[in-house]
């Protein structure tokens, strides 16, 4: 049986509120030849019935015994991934129907980028728009932003080549906040990274999840992955 293109990535850990919504986006999705891979990282409330539920050939789940936290469920997925492109997702959002599509035909016209996210649609958590993120979509203007700090790829709306990711060793198991963004910069450095101009994710924020309850340690974590690049640049130690 012959690998299929993508592997969509979710880690999700008592996620039950919206990973209904977050699953059928991906089922829905006008592209096709994908994995939907699904790590469990040890809910105790309904999501295991939840993931139960369906009975897609496409969905993986895999569930772990304990929580082991969105760093190391993402690199355990990673290694079961048969795709030669990663799409992450989250349990709390949705994508919309064209974006896999949409992305796996950037990357197939674009072999230089080996990271493309997209725009996304900020809402509550009652799926009220509250904004588009626009983020730079040019390479130059992305790379300028990581080595400046900026915040400027939403991680579910992220599309990876998987040899890239491979060749960095996959996320810094050290890094348990602002995982993406220590990636993003250790992938500055060996590919090209962009936006599509268009909003093809519904990135929800919740007052109790981990972006809100742990926004300092996350700050935090990107001006220490910003440190060595800066150090670098101006060839001397920074605070």
């Amino acid at each position: 049986m012959a690998s299929p293109k993508v592997t969509v990535l979710m880690s999700v850990y008592n996620g039950e509120k919206y990973l209904r919504e977050a699953i059928d986006s991906i089922l829905n999705q006008t592209f096709e030849d994908y994995e939907f891979l699904i790590i469990d990282d040890g809910s105790t409330d309904g999501t295991a019935a939840i993931l139960g539920s369906y009975h897609d050939l496409r969905m993986k789940v895999v569930r772990n015994e304990e929580n082991m936290g969105l760093t190391k469920s993402l690199n355990k997925g990673l290694t079961i991934a048969k795709g030669g492109y990663i799409a992450r997702m989250d349990a709390d959002d949705i994508s919309l129907p064209e974006r896999l599509q949409k992305q796996v035909e950037y990357l197939e016209v674009h072999p230089e980028i080996g990271v493309v996210g997209t725009w996304a649609d900020y809402t509550d958590e009652h799926g009220v728009s509250r904004g588009a993120w626009r983020f730079p979509t040019e390479p130059a203007l992305v790379g300028w932003w990581i080595i400046l700090g900026g915040f400027c790829l939403a991680h579910p709306s992220v599309m990876m080549r998987f040899d890239v990711i491979k060749r960095l060793g996959f996320y810094d198991p050290e890094a348990i906040y602002a995982q993406d963004c220590e990636l993003w910069t250790r992938a500055n450095s060996v590919t090209r990274l962009a936006n599509i101009p268009e909003v093809l994710l519904r990135y929800r924020y919740q007052e109790k999840s981990i972006r809100a309850r742990h926004s300092q340690e996350q700050w935090q974590a990107v001006v220490n992955s910003m440190r060595p690049v800066i150090m670098r640049l101006i060839g001397s130690d920074v605070p």
